[in-house]
Formats: structure tokens, C-alpha cells, sequence
């Protein structure tokens, strides 16, 4: 069991790897996958690794998780730790996945020793947030949300070894007519369903450039978006940040 910060996007790709781990308390379990019931139990020791000793063959799956299993009885849900998601699986010393991150490894009908029989398990990242005070131009003009609008008050971070790679702006931001993202402009109307995805630096600071009209014409309001981080492995932050740009105005006075 690997802490896989990558997941497959590594190079190779669809490629487990990284630093073992057991993450706290897994179990790897065999299970019959013809009948679904557990074979075998084996503790996942701190550095990742575990085996089945003295099996006979047959068609097996494999799993990890934090339940308890009993040998004869059904194969329990997978739990992992908590702050914890799967990346990916792999049997085998090369590349290759079994498609779907999800703690369980299809063995298949085996006769003979087995190993590398992998899995991929990492804590995702967390979303910051930050504002900053522009002048508000009025009319339709766009303003440049600075990159540190989204990281100046906390910084977007992944644990361990793993790294931020972008954002996705998950909805369209209050307060603004339109905005532009590397060169694309979007108004409510057009949003994509998914949301925007930015490329950013490891502290989240975004590395294309936005820019916003805002709904007010005069120079109070301000211009809310609200983003998820994304790291290395292609997993999303459970909470969800926020960039707030607040707008002033000019003073004239006789």
C-alpha cells in the first residue's frame, strides 16, 4: 500500500507508487471472488507491505480497509482512515490499473506465487482563500483578480510530498456580470456544469490570468469565487475556499 501523491498521473502513467504506508490501522483482505466471502486477513504494516501465506489457488479479489473481517464471512465495506482516498490499484511491476480507485484489486485465478499486488492511497488537498481590495473602473471594463486573491489569507496545501496543481472555480462568481479565464469569457449563462478549471503554483496562486467585470457600477460590492483545490492525483479538497475582490470607489470632493 502506497501514500500515492500522484495517483496514476505519474510517469509512467497508471503506474501505484510513492512511500508505503498503512496509514494508520489498514487491513488487506482476500476474498473468494466467487463467493465473496473473506479467505484471509493480514495488518498492513507500517511501511505498506502485507502477504497471504499458504493459500490455495482460486479466484481472488483483494481489499483494504479499516474493518474487521472475518475469514468464512462476507468481505466487509472498504473503509480507509479518515482524511483518506483511494488512487488506484495495480498487480504487477509495470504500469497498469484495474480502471476504477476504489481500495479493491481484482487478483484473478491464480496457481502460483503472486506479488505486487498494489494500492494507491492518499490524503487530499486542502483549498485556502484570500481577497483584495481593487478600484472599481464601472461600466464593463474587467479588473485583474491578482493570483493571490485566492491564497493571501491561507495558502491551498497537500499533505506530505504531495503538491497543488489547480483549482477549479466551481461556480460561476457572485457579483460579476462576466469574467475572462486565460483568454475565455463566461457569464452566468454560459458556465460549464463542472465548473472551471485553473493550473496554479503549489500555494494554489493561480497561473492564468482572470479577470472580472463586476455587477456593481459604483464602487462598493464585491466579486466572490468559490474553488475547490486539486492536486497531483487528480483529488479534490473536501471544503471549499473562497477569493473575494472588493471594490472601492473614489472620493470628489470640493
Amino acid at each position: 500500500v502506497y501514500n500515492d501523491v500522484n495517483g496514476l498521473n505519474g510517469t509512467p502513467a497508471n503506474t501505484v507508487d510513492g512511500t508505503g504506508t498503512n496509514a494508520g490501522g489498514l487491513n488487506a483482505v482476500l476474498i473468494d471472488a466467487t463467493t465473496g466471502n473473506v479467505v484471509a486477513v493480514a495488518i498492513v504494516a507500517a511501511n505498506g507491505t502485507y502477504s497471504f501465506t499458504n493459500q490455495p489457488g482460486g479466484d481472488y479479489k483483494i481489499e483494504i480497509t479499516t474493518a474487521t473481517a472475518t475469514v468464512g464471512n462476507p468481505a466487509p465495506a472498504v473503509t480507509l482512515p479518515s482524511g483518506w482516498v483511494s488512487t488506484g490499484e495495480n498487480l504487477g511491476s509495470g504500469a497498469g490499473s484495474d480502471g476504477t480507485p476504489d481500495g479493491i484489486l481484482n487478483i484473478g485465478t491464480i496457481s502460483a506465487n503472486t506479488t505486487n499486488a498494489n494500492f494507491g492511497i492518499e490524503q487530499p488537498p486542502t483549498a485556502g482563500s484570500g481577497s483584495n481590495s481593487v478600484l472599481n473602473p464601472g461600466g464593463t471594463t474587467q479588473i485583474t483578480v491578482p493570483a493571490n486573491t485566492f491564497t493571501n489569507t491561507t495558502a491551498s496545501s497537500d499533505p506530505s510530498a504531495g503538491a497543488v496543481t489547480a483549482i477549479r472555480i466551481t461556480s460561476f462568481p457572485t457579483g460579476a456580470t462576466s469574467v475572462v479565464i486565460n483568454g475565455t469569457s463566461y457569464t452566468s449563462s454560459n458556465w460549464p456544469s463542472g465548473g472551471v478549471t485553473v493550473p496554479t503554483d503549489a500555494s494554489g496562486n493561480p497561473t492564468q490570468t482572470i479577470t472580472a467585470d463586476p455587477s456593481s457600477t459604483t464602487g462598493s460590492g464585491s466579486v466572490v469565487f468559490s474553488f475547490v483545490a486539486v492536486d497531483a492525483a487528480g483529488k479534490e479538497s473536501s471544503n471549499t475556499g473562497t477569493a473575494t475582490l472588493n471594490l472601492t470607489g473614489v472620493t470628489v470632493s470640493g
